[in-house]
């Protein structure tokens, strides 16, 4: 009994070791006529993730890295799109879970690196009562928002090149 205290104790003090999986996802659909491919980036960034259009959508469950940090997801039409500086949209978010059990909040963008892969298009990142982040020609705006939601647990939709 006494050793399970001192377990119990232990793993409460004791940073996380890997990724952390919450309550809580983000659906991507794609509707843009072609392949996307996609990688999460958090302790580890993961494979290639190909989403074609005919895909109803991917599923990305909520992550926290075991450093506490934020989990980005970088999306390009390029198949070797994160390695090669080929355009990238990347959803980029953090889950903040001081509070009691079932608060918290999630801070959650979109923003572009090396140019606008879906220039011309409308993106539209939505979802469960939250702020919405919308670009109707497919390009970061000037004054980009950080945007964010309570309780950590919300489902978000981006939909790419959406008619939405």
């Amino acid at each position: 009994m006494q050793l399970t205290a001192i377990f119990t104790a232990l793993a409460a003090i004791l940073p996380l070791t890997k990724a952390q999986t919450y309550t809580g996802l983000f659906a991507i659909g794609n509707h843009c006529g072609s392949p996307i491919y996609m990688w999460t980036i958090a302790d580890q960034v993961s494979d290639r993730i190909t989403l074609l259009n005919s895909d109803p959508e991917y599923i990305h469950r909520n992550t926290m890295k075991s450093d506490g940090g934020g989990v980005a997801i970088a999306i390009s039409k390029d198949p070797n799109g994160l390695y090669n500086g080929a355009p990238r949209l990347i959803l980029a978010y953090t889950l903040d879970m001081r509070g009691p059990p079932g608060s918290g909040t999630i801070w959650y963008e979109l923003n572009t690196e090396n140019g606008s892969p879906f220039e011309g298009e409308k993106l539209l990142l939505a979802g469960d009562a939250c702020p919405s982040i919308e670009w109707d020609d497919g390009k970061e705006p000037e004054t980009q928002v950080l945007k964010y939601c309570n309780p950590v647990g919300v489902n978000m939709w981006l939909a790419l090149c959406s008619s939405l």
